[in-house]
């Protein structure tokens, strides 16, 4: 009779996840496999995705200017690079320091596979490609549990303005439950709830502790930023409405506010492909007040579409960066130090 594996068993479940995640099988075909198909997977979700958005696109009379697509695109640029740069910020604020220009390609390429179903893809990505630069599994996914609750809690303070400012609702003092939303928020996140959450999560994982979570002021210090971020996309957004219908001055507001209701939305609908259709909907209805409904629709998809553009320029573009950083750091170490006068004075 075979002796048990005397191992506990979600001790094992950690083991096994811990392997799927570093991408790295130990047969040869298996890792050539893995080289080839997840860039595939991604990339085809990617397609499938433009080409659904792309059919989404509504039949209107076009009110099209280019300088305002401009703002909109470097909005959206903006936004990608401060995301990844506060992520590279939380990794060093949890005690696994990136070289900056490295964590912020790590961020850029694994943000696209959330366009593979479930989004699962760019979790277990992200953090292979951190291990491979030292980083932790355990704090690189602490990270992205981190990240995820501070975009939603920052998009739900920011999208609580324009379900406290619709007119369908302004007579109705149960609206002001939204802000219960971010408070909840707050307290997951704060440091004596999550740290030991996620401590005891490990420990039932068979995996070592959390060596450092955010204080409670670092928490509130990346909401805000976070909220900045949003701020800067809803911009963005408004550009982009601006670009194709007039907007009155008295809903900029909302187009601002908007955008955080569309990113909240797909959030809670994470099994999707990037929360495609969910954020649509959502951004959509919360452009309602202040466009037509065709022209809120086209503005939803004409979002996704440049934010997509963006987030493939950046991840081919910030690799290319990181690995010219790399080299000027090689040339620069190796260079030799300049006399410094210490001759024989002859």
């Amino acid at each position: 009779m075979a002796s048990e594996d005397p191992t506990p068993f979600l001790h094992r479940v950690g083991s096994a996840g811990a392997s799927v995640a570093s991408l790295q099988p130990a047969h040869r075909g298996l890792r050539i496999a893995v080289a080839i198909g997840v860039p595939a997977i991604i990339l085809a979700s990617l397609g499938a995705a433009v080409a659904t958005q792309w059919s989404k696109l509504p039949s209107f009379d076009w009110h099209f200017q280019p300088g305002w697509l401009v703002l909109s695109v470097a909005a959206f640029a903006v936004f990608e690079f401060v995301q990844a740069q506060l992520w590279v910020t939380m990794m060093h604020a949890l005690g696994s320091p990136l070289q900056a220009s490295r964590g912020r390609a790590i961020w850029c390429m694994t943000l696209l596979g959330r366009y593979v179903p479930t989004s699962l893809m760019m979790a277990v990505s992200r953090m292979a490609l951190a291990e491979r630069e030292g980083a932790p599994m355990r704090v690189s996914f602490v990270s992205f549990v981190y990240e995820m609750g501070l975009t939603f809690t920052a998009a739900v303070t920011v999208g609580v303005y324009f379900v406290l400012e619709l007119p369908a609702l302004q007579h109705e003092p149960w609206r002001f439950a939204a802000l219960v939303v971010p408070v909840i928020g707050l307290v997951a996140l704060d440091p004596r709830v999550f740290h030991r959450i996620a401590d005891y999560a490990f420990h039932r994982l068979g995996r070592e502790p959390l060596p450092l979570s955010l204080s409670r002021g670092r928490v509130l210090e990346f909401l805000v930023l976070y909220a900045l971020t949003m701020l800067i996309a809803g911009f963005g957004t408004y550009a982009l409405a601006h670009a194709m219908h007039a907007i009155p001055d008295s809903h900029i507001a909302t187009c601002v506010a908007a955008y955080s209701v569309g990113f909240a939305a797909s959030l809670v609908a994470f099994i999707l492909p990037g929360g495609l259709g969910a954020r649509e909907t959502a951004l959509a209805a919360a452009l309602a007040p202040a466009l037509p409904f065709t022209v809120a629709i086209a503005v939803a998809v004409a979002v996704r579409l440049v934010q997509m553009a963006v987030e493939v320029a950046f991840a081919f573009v910030t690799p290319i960066l990181a690995k010219r950083a790399t080299g000027r750091g090689i040339r620069l170490a190796a260079r030799p130090e300049p006399d410094g006068g210490g001759g024989s004075g002859q």
